[in-house]
């Protein structure tokens, strides 16, 4: 009788950019994002007899079974069966939009793991980078910098939640006319937004250079803090938009993922219920990888079931 058929990943470093959309926690339902017209490879570790692994609704996610060729690949049901221990490689082939489940059960109907697919649309989320100065000092980043970062984190939202971020304007440098300090000091967190200091000349800069509301602001600076706690990034309501204060420092990996972590604010997410290993964790630790639930916050596509799971 079948013990067990688990389908899991190979977990990538927290700071790696391949994490592909999958979370497969042990307090968390096995999720996989799958791009629509696109595919993702998952494993499925089989133990001890037969397994039937099936697609509730192959018009969402069909998938095939290791290296099989693409005209065959696609299924909705394959039947596995090792005695011993055994880990083989399905692909998941995104139809359609929309969610479903792969379900694995042994001879006797009973269910011994489940797959949640979402087959997601791509969205689209426009930005702006700048270099920031002010009458005393500026970043020690440059655009050319900016730009290598951005294409870290262009890659971890599109692989993670087939959100394609396209830059419309950079700015080599923004110049604030004011003495922002050093740290620069975004205010007491209990002061309203539009009442500190600093978001307000931000925000008169960006009206000035015609700044449309729609996009995402990343803003490269020097040493940030609030109410005397350094800060590696903030992200803040600006010009009816969102503008993402990153300090720079000299471990560009590091600082990708507070860039990637700061546009995830700016997206709706918040650090509430992250474990430290994920892209919102609020202990600081780098990480690219974002969870099922953020990813699913973040790009609502591909949320509803058209056949119901058993």
């Amino acid at each position: 009788m079948t013990e067990a058929a688990v389908f899991r990943r190979n977990v990538s470093p927290p700071t790696s950019t391949d994490h592909d959309g999958s979370d497969t926690r042990k307090d968390a339902p096995t999720y996989q994002m799958v791009p629509v017209g696109g595919s993702r490879e998952m494993l499925v570790r089989v133990s001890g007899g037969e397994v039937i692994i099936f697609s509730v609704d192959t018009q969402v996610c069909e998938f095939g079974l290791d290296s099989s060729p693409p005209s065959t690949a696609p299924a909705n049901q394959v039947v596995l069966n090792h005695q011993a221990e055994t880990e083989r490689q399905l692909t998941l082939h995104g139809r359609s939009v929309g969610r479903t489940q792969l379900i694995a059960v042994d001879l006797r109907g009973k269910i011994l793991d489940r797959l949640t697919v979402s087959v997601k649309s791509e969205r689209l989320v426009t930005y702006n980078v700048h270099c920031l100065q002010d009458l005393r000092r500026k970043t020690t980043r440059t655009l050319n910098d900016l730009n290598i970062i951005m294409l870290t984190v262009e890659k971890v939202y599109l692989r993670q939640a087939n959100i394609r971020l396209q830059k419309v304007h950079e700015r080599p440098m923004t110049f604030v006319p004011e003495d922002l300090g050093d740290p620069i000091d975004t205010g007491d967190r209990s002061t309203p937004v539009h009442e500190r200091k600093v978001v307000k000349a931000i925000e008169n800069t960006l009206e000035r250079l015609g700044m449309k509301r729609q996009r995402v602001n990343f803003v490269s600076t020097w040493n940030l803090t609030s109410r005397n706690q350094d800060l590696l990034g903030q992200t803040l309501p600006v010009v009816g938009g969102m503008t993402c204060l990153v300090e720079a420092h000299d471990r560009a990996l590091e600082e990708a993922t507070t860039w990637a972590h700061e546009l995830g604010h700016s997206l709706g997410l918040k650090h509430d219920g992250h474990p430290s290993f994920h892209l919102m964790n609020g202990t600081g630790q780098s990480s690219f990888m974002m969870s099922g639930v953020d990813i699913d916050e973040i790009n609502d596509t591909g949320m509803h079931f058209h056949v119901a799971p058993p």
